[in-house]
C-alpha cells in the first residue's frame, strides 16, 4: 500500500510535467512563428503579392484577346475571362492533372454566347507558344548554374511524376505511341465530324495567323506578365530574407516551368 501511495503522486507529477512540457513547446513554437513574422519584410511581401496579381491580370488579358479575335462579333467581357482563368488557376494549385484547365474552359465557354468548346480551347492554348519560348530560355539559364538537375538526373528526383516518366522511357514512348494510334483511328472513324471539329479549332487559332495582331494582342501582354511574375518572385524572396536577385528569381521561375510540364501533382 505504501508503494502504491507513493506511486500515485509520482504518476500525477509525471502527467503534469508532460502537459506542461507540451504547453511550453506550443508557446515556444508560437513565439518562433510570431518572431519570424516580425522579421518578415512586409513591404516586400505586399509588393510581391501585388506584382503577382498583376501577372495574373496581364495573362488573363492575353487570353481574352485570343478569344476575342476568334469571335470578333460575339460580346465578350474581360472580367468573365479573367474570372474563369482565376478559377482554373486556383483549382490547378489544389488538384493535379490540370483539372483547373477544364474548369477554365467550361466557364469561358459559358461566358461567350454561341461559342464552341474546340474554338475556345484552341484560343486559350495559344498562350502556350510564348510560354514555351520563355520557359526554354529560363531552363537554359538554370542548367548553366549548376544547382538545377540535368534532364538525365530527373529519374533520381523524389518527385514521383517526374522520376517515373524519366526512368521508364520505354513505357513513356509506349503511352505516346498508343495515344498517337488512337488519335489516328478516331480521326479515320469520325472523319466527317473531325472536319467540322478542325474548322472550329482553326477558328480558335485566328490570333496566330497575323503576326502583328499576335504581337499586339498576345505576345506583348504575355511578355509584360512574365516581367511582373519575375519581379514578384524577386520581392517575395526579399520578403522572406532568402535573397532577391536576378539569379534566384530565375531559378524559382525554372522550378515553376518544370512543375507546369509535369502537372501530375498540385
Amino acid at each position: 500500500m505504501g508503494l502504491l501511495a507513493a506511486a500515485v503522486p509520482l504518476h500525477h507529477g509525471h502527467h503534469g510535467s508532460s502537459i506542461g512540457g507540451t504547453i511550453d513547446q506550443i508557446l515556444d513554437s508560437a513565439g518562433k512563428f510570431f518572431s519570424q513574422l516580425a522579421n518578415l519584410g512586409w513591404v516586400s511581401l505586399l509588393i510581391g503579392l501585388a506584382l503577382y496579381g498583376i501577372y495574373l491580370l496581364l495573362r488573363s488579358r492575353a487570353l481574352f484577346n485570343a478569344v476575342r479575335v476568334a469571335y470578333p462579333g460575339a460580346p465578350a467581357r474581360w472580367r468573365d475571362v479573367w474570372g474563369a482563368y482565376m478559377v482554373g488557376y486556383a483549382v490547378n494549385n489544389v488538384f493535379p492533372l490540370g483539372g483547373g484547365n477544364i474548369a477554365q474552359l467550361f466557364l469561358t465557354r459559358v461566358a461567350i454566347s454561341q461559342s464552341s468548346y474546340p474554338t475556345v480551347a484552341a484560343a486559350l492554348s495559344t498562350g502556350v507558344i510564348f510560354d514555351w519560348f520563355m520557359g526554354l530560355l529560363v531552363m537554359c539559364f538554370a542548367f548553366t548554374q549548376g544547382v538545377f538537375p540535368k534532364p538525365p538526373d530527373f529519374s533520381k528526383l523524389p518527385a514521383f511524376d517526374i522520376s517515373f516518366f524519366a526512368s521508364n522511357m520505354r513505357f513513356t514512348l509506349f503511352v505516346l505511341t498508343v495515344l498517337g494510334v488512337g488519335f489516328l483511328v478516331a480521326f479515320a472513324l469520325l472523319s466527317a465530324r473531325v472536319r467540322a471539329f478542325w474548322q472550329r479549332v482553326r477558328q480558335g487559332f485566328a490570333v496566330l495567323r497575323d503576326r502583328r495582331v499576335y504581337r499586339r494582342e498576345m505576345a506583348g501582354w504575355q511578355l509584360a506578365s512574365w516581367v511582373a511574375r519575375f519581379a514578384s518572385y524577386w520581392a517575395l524572396l526579399d520578403a522572406f530574407h532568402i535573397g532577391g536577385s536576378v539569379r534566384n528569381a530565375l531559378l524559382v521561375l525554372a522550378v515553376q516551368v518544370v512543375a507546369s510540364v509535369f502537372p501530375f501533382t498540385p
